[in-house]
């Protein structure tokens, strides 16, 4: 009963987080590179992490550049950081998400005859996901900031 109520507010809410986003941007409520702004010099860093709750909130990496994108070239604009990589990130840091978005752990689950085994599947895929975003913020924070020369 439980899980069919969970599975049906998700896939509620998969299907709004792009509309409210598109919506607020329209209507000019959504400002986001005012908001980061702030960061600077440390945007780099938290950049894939937004990627990563994106694709955590929708469960899909297609939506999350979809609704984080646009924020972060604007972003990265605001702050000196080259809108490229800022838009790359977001993906990279997305694939790190995937492994703990409820969408694909149920599948997971239920793929491989674990039903009911859910929490314990997210429990040891939240630590391998924290780190390789981690990896992913500190190796985007380097490519921002650290320049080579090689004359």
């Amino acid at each position: 009963m439980l899980n069919a109520a969970l599975r049906r507010f998700l896939l509620r809410s998969k299907a709004r987080l792009p509309g409210e986003h598109l919506l607020l941007c329209r209507c000019g409520l959504h400002h986001p590179p005012l908001l980061f702004a702030g960061f600077n010099s440390l945007f780099p860093f938290f950049a894939p992490i937004l990627g990563w709750l994106g694709v955590f909130l929708t469960g899909s990496d297609t939506s999350s550049n979809a609704l984080f994108c646009g924020m972060q070239r604007s972003t990265a604009q605001a702050v000196g950081m080259p809108p490229e990589l800022a838009v790359a990130v977001n993906s990279s840091g997305g694939v790190t998400g995937k492994m703990i978005s409820p969408q694909s752990i149920s599948v997971a689950t239920a793929a491989t005859g674990m039903i009911g085994q859910e929490g314990n599947l997210f429990r040891f895929a939240l630590g391998h996901s924290i780190a390789m975003t981690l990896f992913i913020c500190v190796l985007t924070y380097l490519q921002a900031t650290v320049s080579v020369s090689y004359t």
